[in-house]
């Protein structure tokens, strides 16, 4: 096996060998400059990370209590809808009551003014003029008639 010759005959150094050492330290100092800025990039990711996972964290933290805040209040305005039905249903059920008392005022009444019609009927009957009579009848008839139209009209 020969060594490699690091200097020509003359006794000047091969170039070729001290451009290859040359390159080796470039080489070298490369390598070293990368991973130092390989560290540097590992730890920048890393702080990336530790924050990208903060903000996750205090975004779960946020949703959660948005969430919490929101099933209240779909809470109280299920609350808040059940009150009104049941308001509306008791006025609803007050109306119905107040509607009907009003129809069986008004079917008395009715039934008042038919029984005095009657009355009226048998007392003109024995008038000797019974067309004047019948005439009064029909005219009395006819304005009991408007009136309770009227009653109804305003129920």
């Amino acid at each position: 096996m020969t060594t490699p010759m690091t200097h020509y005959s003359n006794g000047k150094p091969d170039p070729t060998i001290l451009v290859t050492e040359a390159i080796d330290r470039a080489v070298e100092a490369i390598d070293k400059r990368i991973d130092a800025q390989g560290l540097r990039i590992s730890d920048q990711i890393v702080s990336v990370d530790k924050l990208t996972e903060a903000k996750f964290v205090t975004y779960g933290t946020m949703l959660k209590a948005q969430a919490e805040q929101v099933g209240i209040a779909l809470t109280a305005s299920e609350k808040a809808i059940g009150k009104a039905e049941t308001t509306v249903s008791d006025q609803l059920k007050a109306l119905a009551t107040a509607d009907s008392t009003a129809r069986d005022n008004n079917l008395k009444l009715i039934e008042d003014v038919k029984e005095r019609l009657a009355l009226l009927t048998t007392e003109f009957s024995n008038y000797k003029g019974r067309a004047a009579a019948t005439q009064t009848i029909v005219t009395i008839g006819l304005f009991l008639s408007l009136v309770a139209f009227e009653i109804f009209a305003r129920t």
